[in-house]
């Protein structure tokens, strides 16, 4: 649910003190009651307030996360791949073309031992079982 959560809300103020789990107007969001957001946003602002150092961990992993595109590395070589270049697989002749893919980017001081303790509060904390829209896996749902 922390990954589908700025989706849902439309992300905060990157890089501010105030971020998604502060904001009123995610509230207008037609997913916004259909899952366990509610719930989530409960927890993520317990946690701010009892548990401000995992709050910050789990804040700059899921909630801050920046999103870039970056050049793609040749899987045979495993060097970027700049232009189109071959290597020979098996005895066949292959092409590998520049790709680029999507990365997420988070604060570089993010202990991920720290998330997961977060994540493990966060947990404990909600009540119910979590539950994601199906709108956010694209499933229809039945009339």
């Amino acid at each position: 649910m922390l990954r589908s959560y700025n989706d849902v809300c439309g992300g905060g103020d990157h890089g501010s003190p105030g971020d998604a789990a502060d904001s009123r107007l995610l509230m207008r969001h037609p997913l916004w009651r259909k899952g366990s957001f509610p719930e989530l946003y409960r927890c993520l602002y317990e946690q701010r307030s009892h548990a401000p150092q995992l709050y910050w961990h789990v804040a700059e992993r899921y909630l801050r996360t920046r999103r870039k595109q970056v050049r793609d590395h040749c899987p045979v070589c495993c060097r970027p791949t700049d232009s189109v270049h071959t290597h020979y697989v098996g005895g066949l002749r292959q092409r590998f073309k520049p790709t680029d893919v999507i990365v997420e980017v988070w604060h570089p001081r993010v202990d991920l031992v720290r998330v997961g303790e977060g994540v493990d509060w966060i947990v404990a904390e909600h009540r119910g079982c979590p539950m994601l829209p199906p709108e956010l896996y694209g499933w229809e749902t039945a009339a």
